[in-house]
């Protein structure tokens, strides 16, 4: 760099620091009613809404600096380890027409100024997320997205790039963010009762970013030939969720068949559920938010109310507004006071009211500080069409849920970024890939024997 570009490069610290990642990921957006900006009732100023508070969520866990178990974003997203190599990691830095590796070439500079020498600590380049969907697009349609598949650099010797970020979001899929299990599961004399566990690995809510993505829970009660005799969170082959009769349970679609508009009313969701009796009730982690009219949406300029944010929350969940301040979030856009508010959880009980669950209160409040989830599934044996012997729950990932897609279809029809997002989603083909049935398993608790009702 110095030789071609007169720059020399040093080393500078706030690179090593989450700040540099809390740049990007705390987006504090207008709200937009129409083409206007939207003024609230009863107030003055356009109003604004933080789009994706990520960062914020990481200063609000254990895992801040100063906090009981700290652990910066690069810790995990750009780690200086890999599944069977020592760490730390150890490398070369960047990529050159090094003497020793490349053909003669006329008029270089001597070896001992173009070779590398291995470097360590290394932090992998990885910062990926989960979104195996948009990876699949990418590997299949590169001439639509226009880009491209393989490093020129590598020729054959090396994996595609785009393979090994999908190798990577699995990685941090199974190693990095979260568990479910069933700890507890019995038949009384008229119903089976399972109590299921989720813990957020995560330094951030999950799922965290754009609020459009969403992880649930499916939970199989079956026969001992290991069929299904009862499921919550069944899916479709295209990550529908449905009841036991087939159709899409509440909250699959923001629109009707044909796009035909829903009104506010019509627009239904699963609650945050403390117990599930039903099997077109699924527990749904997310975020959803309505616009200025009241209408359930995926646009970034129209979100103006969030009605539903159960998210699972890190570990340590302490929301305040004395963190914020120290870790300069607010702004004369959001104050730290609104930023702190804004993220608080939002546990609907679909009757108006809100849920008092303890894994989304602080400890200061009574509650368990976040780190996961607890829910029991109390289900009537006359609704159970067999002997059940076992069950089983699996928590999946969806990036891009079927109502995203809808309601992007749906908004613009007539956009060729619309039509492009159209074609990609109807001719991936995901079969035999970790992404397909349009949902990621994260992780699941395994096959677990009832015990008999004593």
């Amino acid at each position: 760099m110095n030789h071609t570009l007169g720059a020399n490069p040093v080393e500078y610290p706030l690179v090593l620091s989450s700040k540099v990642c809390g740049s990007c990921h705390s987006v504090v957006l207008p709200v937009f009613d129409g083409d206007k900006p939207y003024v609230r009732p009863g107030t003055k100023k356009p109003e604004v809404i933080i789009e994706q508070a990520t960062y914020p969520e990481w200063v609000f866990s254990d895992f801040r600096d100063g906090g009981p178990t700290p652990r910066s974003c690069q810790d995990c997203h750009m780690a200086s380890s890999y599944p069977g190599l020592p760490a730390p990691l150890s490398t070369k830095i960047a990529s050159i027409q090094e003497a020793s590796n490349m053909p003669q070439t006329e008029n270089r500079q001597p070896q001992s100024a173009i070779d590398l020498n291995p470097r360590s600590p290394f932090g992998r380049h990885t910062l990926v997320g989960l979104n195996v969907f948009f990876n699949q697009f990418a590997q299949q349609f590169p001439d639509v997205l226009g880009i491209r598949v393989q490093d020129p650099m590598l020729g054959g010797k090396g994996v595609a790039p785009l393979t090994t970020t999908f190798n990577s979001m699995l990685q941090q899929a199974d190693t990095g963010t979260a568990t479910a299990s069933v700890t507890r599961v019995q038949t009384t004399r008229d119903r089976l009762v399972a109590e299921v566990k989720v813990e957020n690995l995560a330094g951030h809510k999950f799922p965290s970013g754009v609020g459009f993505r969403r992880a649930f829970l499916t939970f199989e009660v079956l026969d001992a030939a290991g069929n299904d005799l009862w499921v919550s969170g069944r899916a479709t082959p295209t990550g529908v969720l449905v009841g036991a009769d087939g159709r899409p349970i509440a909250g699959e679609f923001m629109w009707h068949q044909e796009c035909g508009p829903k009104t506010a009313a019509e627009q239904t969701f699963q609650p945050h559920y403390e117990t599930i009796t039903r099997q077109d009730q699924a527990q749904i982690y997310q975020e959803l938010v309505r616009d200025p009219k009241g209408r359930l949406t995926t646009s970034f300029f129209s979100l103006a109310d969030v009605v539903k944010d159960n998210r699972l929350l890190p570990r340590g969940w302490t929301p305040s507004v004395e963190l914020a301040r120290r870790e300069g979030l607010g702004s004369a856009k959001l104050s730290a006071e609104a930023l702190t508010h804004h993220i608080l959880p939002d546990l609907p009980d679909g009757h108006g009211g809100e849920v008092r669950d303890p894994w989304y209160e602080p400890k200061s409040q009574g509650g368990l500080g976040g780190g996961g989830d607890e829910i029991t599934y109390a289900i009537p044996l006359s609704d159970i069409k067999g002997t059940p012997a076992s069950v089983k729950v699996t928590l999946y990932y969806q990036a891009i849920p079927p109502f995203y897609l809808q309601d992007r279809f749906c908004t613009t029809p007539a956009q060729p970024d619309t039509s492009r997002l159209f074609f990609l989603a109807g001719h991936a083909n995901l079969d035999g890939t970790r992404a397909e049935g349009w949902k990621l398993q994260v992780v699941s608790s395994g096959v677990v024997g009832i015990s008999p009702h004593p």
